[in-house]
């Protein structure tokens, strides 16, 4: 199998961000997993966006906002606390959203519970899961939630 190594040791102190929804949220991802403060500018207003950001602030990623830019100043799973019983995190309806928090929910410790909304608990989502089983992470659908 082919494989590709993926560090963040080489991510900038900024990332500019255009208006795609979905490159902001791939930006924010990326921001959480760098272990030094980054600061993501100029992000769309979009409630994909803003339905991210609350989940990561679920996870315990430390940010402050100022207009349309966000600085964060921790990383995950670095800032995790474990805890026996399930985090439960807000969710959303958007795909980008859910779609980019599972991989990164897949490298902590915790078991967490992510609300599927709106039509999107009916999109599917069994090849994502499927993938994270098979890289050794813990991923099942119940409900309208996905349990990681």
């Amino acid at each position: 199998m082919n494989s590709i190594q993926i560090t963040s040791s080489k991510v900038p102190d900024k990332i500019f961000c255009p208006t795609s929804k979905s490159y902001a949220n791939r930006a924010l991802i990326i921001a959480a997993l760098k272990r030094s403060s980054i600061e993501v500018k100029d992000l769309p207003e979009a409630t994909d966006v803003q339905d991210l950001i609350l989940n990561l602030e679920e996870l315990g990623i430390d940010l402050i906002r100022a207009e349309s830019n966000i600085r964060i100043i921790n990383s995950f799973p670095d800032c995790e606390i474990k805890r026996e019983d399930p985090v439960y995190l807000s969710g959303s309806e958007g795909g980008t959203t859910i779609r980019f928090l599972i991989p990164l929910l897949a490298l902590g410790s915790n078991t967490y519970y992510i609300k599927l909304q709106g039509g999107l608990k009916n999109r599917p989502m069994q090849q994502l899961i499927d993938l994270i089983n098979e890289l050794g992470g813990s991923c099942s659908k119940i409900d309208d939630n996905l349990i990681i």
